[in-house]
C-alpha cells in the first residue's frame, strides 16, 4: 500500500549504517554439536502511517503462539515514520518490499505478503537445521554489552557461498506518545467486524479530506534499530567447526532490559537465505539447542 499524507516521515532516530565485528580465534579441539533446532526469524516491513500493517502484526503474533518464542523471531523494520533508521529503507530494497506489510521469512526468497509467512515458516522447518548458535549477553560497560556469538556448523560442511553473521538491536516496545497522530498507528480494519483490530481508533481527517482511524497511543514492538555485520571466513563453515564473533552494542536509551539481540547465520549477506538465528536478553546467555 501507499502512504497517506496524513503522517508524513519522522527524523531518522539512530544515524550511521551496519556496524561491524571481527571473527574471534577458538579452540580447534572442541567440535560443534551435530544438531540443532532451525528457529525462524520473520523480518517484515510496517509503519505508523500503513492501516494494513495491523494486521501484519496479528499474522506475526499468530506465528510466534505456534511454533513459539523460543523458535520464531519477528523484526519490525519502520520504514517512513518515526521509528525509520538508516538501515530500513537499505533492506526493504533488498529483500525486494513492493508494499506494506510484506515480509521475508529466513530471508528465502525475499519479501513475500503475509498471506505466504505461515507456508514459508513452515518450509524452513521442514528444511531442518545445518549450524546453529549459542549467544552471551553477560558482559557490559556502562550502556555497552560485549555480545559474543558463536557459531557451530552440524554434521556436515555448508554449501559454498558468502556467509555474514549478523546481529540486530531489537526495542521491544515502543509507546507511541498520546495526542501525536503521527506517531499513531493508522488502522484500516476499524470497521472489519472480527478483526482483532475492530473498533480501535481515533477519526482523522487527511489533506484529501478522507476519514481514517488512527490508534493512538500504539505499543509499537519488536523494532529493528541497528543492524551489525561481518564476514565468515570459509573455513568456519566446515563440518564440527566452532567460530565466534562479538559485536558491541550499545543501549541507545532505557534499560537494558528493555531490548534483545537477534543474531543470524545469513548465506549471501542480505539474500538469498538465513541458515539459523538465535535470540538472547541482555546480561544473560542462550545455549546451543
Amino acid at each position: 500500500m501507499k502512504k497517506f499524507t496524513l503522517l508524513a516521515a519522522a527524523a531518522v532516530i539512530l544515524a550511521g549504517g551496519m556496524q561491524s565485528c571481527k571473527p574471534e580465534t577458538t579452540d580447534t579441539t572442541v567440535k560443534a554439536p551435530t544438531s540443532y533446532t532451525q528457529k525462524i526469524v520473520l523480518e517484515y516491513f510496517s509503519g505508523a502511517w500503513c492501516g494494513y500493517c495491523p494486521d501484519g502484526r496479528v499474522v506475526a503474533e499468530k506465528l510466534i503462539t505456534q511454533y513459539g518464542e523460543s523458535k520464531f523471531f519477528p523484526i519490525t523494520y519502520h520504514v517512513g515514520d518515526y521509528l525509520e533508521n538508516s538501515d530500513c529503507q537499505t533492506t526493504a530494497t533488498a529483500l525486494n518490499v513492493t508494499g506494506y506489510p510484506m515480509g521475508a521469512i529466513n530471508r528465502v526468497g525475499g519479501a513475500v505478503s503475509r498471506s505466504s509467512w505461515g507456508a514459508k515458516a513452515q518450509a524452513v522447518i521442514d528444511e531442518g537445521a545445518k549450524c546453529g548458535l549459542a549467544l552471551d549477553a553477560k558482559t557490559v560497560s556502562g550502556s555497552t554489552y560485549t555480545v559474543k556469538a558463536k557459531l557451530g556448523i552440524g554434521a556436515a560442511d555448508l554449501s559454498s557461498g558468502a556467509y555474514k553473521m549478523e546481529g540486530f538491536l531489537i526495542k521491544k516496545v515502543d509507546n507511541s506518545p498520546a495526542g501525536d497522530l503521527q506517531k499513531g498507528q493508522m488502522n484500516y480494519y476499524y470497521s472489519t467486524a472480527g478483526h482483532p483490530y475492530y473498533g480501535k481508533g481515533t477519526a482523522a481527517t487527511t489533506t484529501s479530506g478522507s476519514t481514517v482511524y488512527v490508534i493512538n497511543p500504539y505499543d509499537h514492538i519488536n523494532i529493528h534499530m541497528k543492524s551489525y555485520s561481518a564476514a565468515v571466513d570459509a573455513a568456519n563453515i566446515t563440518a564440527g567447526k566452532i567460530s565466534e564473533y562479538t559485536f558491541s552494542v550499545d543501549i541507545p536509551y532505557g534499560d537494558a532490559s528493555e531490548w534483545h539481540f537477534i543474531a543470524s547465520l545469513n548465506k549471501g549477506g542480505l539474500a538469498p537465505q538465513t541458515m539459523n538465528t538465535q535470540k538472547v536478553e541482555f546480561g544473560a546467555a542462550a545455549a546451543w539447542d
